[in-house]
């Protein structure tokens, strides 16, 4: 049959328009389908809320450390998030898909060291958010180190080149939920810090050694609550404390260190200075408690501008606290 048909390359009106709703929405469904992605983790993964992590540290005046959050870039914190369970918050350690893991801090943000992000899921209530530091990845795996409610820890020796690392800290985000996913956490020190100004006067020749004594070093501490307690009575140690790049105001040298918060008798032997061979051992006035979170001023002056150097020296000199303060 002929075909009657005058323009045989136009499509019926009809057929065009089909085709031109077809094309329209396939490519609405395709951008559906890309924004889906861009918004989750995985691609059709609707179930899980990621949770961002920013911080500061409660009065953050360490000069070892940087940025405006108080952390120093590569910095690394250990996260456990614990769910509730019938509207009641569950103990830190209890199982849970986060538990001791790992961020590092970028200068910036913190992220996941391994790439696994905290997220809630849509099913979850609530769930609470501890943090410490410095990260220890034997906690909650290793012997002796899986209950929490005694971790140990230990301030360094060697505290020269920086006293960061026994610098412990603790904090604690509430009630992270689908409607509020920014855990941000407040650090506190928990435990104590001194400041030693030494004067040498005419003494001093740069060589000078300043020495830590009598301490305990070891503690275990609650992760809980941040509690601490102290789980060594030996005070063999001596610590090395940080030396400042600048001395404070009319002394010749200012010195830093951790320590564990601990009672100290009167009469204790506390700090050393080691100056052109001689040793002079400065011991306490009166009993002194040192305290989580703060941080505690001494003045040692061996000798004063003007002053003729002897042999005969007093080589055992008290000390009394000259300022006590947060930290």
């Amino acid at each position: 049959m002929a075909n009657l048909n005058p323009y045989p390359f136009y499509k019926p009106l009809y057929y065009q328009i089909m085709t031109k709703k077809l094309y329209i929405l396939l490519i609405t469904s395709i951008c559906l389908i890309f924004t889906s992605c861009l918004s989750d983790s995985e691609c059709g993964n609707n179930d899980t809320l990621r949770v961002s992590v920013v911080s500061d540290i409660v009065s953050s005046k360490l000069k070892t450390r940087s940025s405006k959050s108080g952390f120093s870039e590569n910095d690394n914190i250990g996260l456990y998030m614990v769910d509730y369970k019938n509207s009641t918050p569950m103990p830190i350690g209890t199982i849970s898909d986060f538990m001791n893991t790992e961020y590092t801090y970028d200068g910036t943000y913190w992220n996941s060291k391994d790439g696994e992000e905290l997220y809630l899921t849509t099913e979850q209530t609530k769930a609470d958010l501890y943090a410490y530091y410095p990260f220890d990845y034997e906690m909650s795996r290793a012997p002796g180190k899986t209950d929490l409610r005694a971790y140990p820890f230990s301030v360094e020796s060697d505290q020269s080149l920086s006293s960061q690392k026994s610098d412990f800290l603790w904090a604690k985000y509430d009630e992270l939920s689908n409607t509020n996913t920014i855990a941000k956490l407040t650090f506190r020190h928990i435990l104590s810090k001194v400041v030693l100004n030494v004067r040498y006067g005419n003494l001093g020749n740069g060589n000078e050694s300043v020495t830590i004594h009598n301490l305990i070093k070891d503690t275990s501490i609650d992760m809980r609550t941040a509690d601490i307690s102290k789980i060594s009575t030996n005070t063999n140690y001596e610590i090395t404390p940080y030396l400042h790049d600048t001395a404070n105001t009319g002394f010749d040298k200012t010195f830093s260190a951790i320590i564990i918060p601990q009672l100290v008798e009167t009469g204790t032997s506390l700090f050393t200075v080691t100056v052109n061979d001689q040793l002079f051992a400065f011991t306490l006035d009166s009993p002194l408690s040192f305290e989580s979170g703060m941080s505690y001023t001494f003045n040692l002056v061996i000798g004063e501008a003007n002053a003729r150097s002897t042999q005969n020296s007093s080589i055992e000199r008290k000390i009394s606290l000259v300022n006590k303060t947060s930290f």
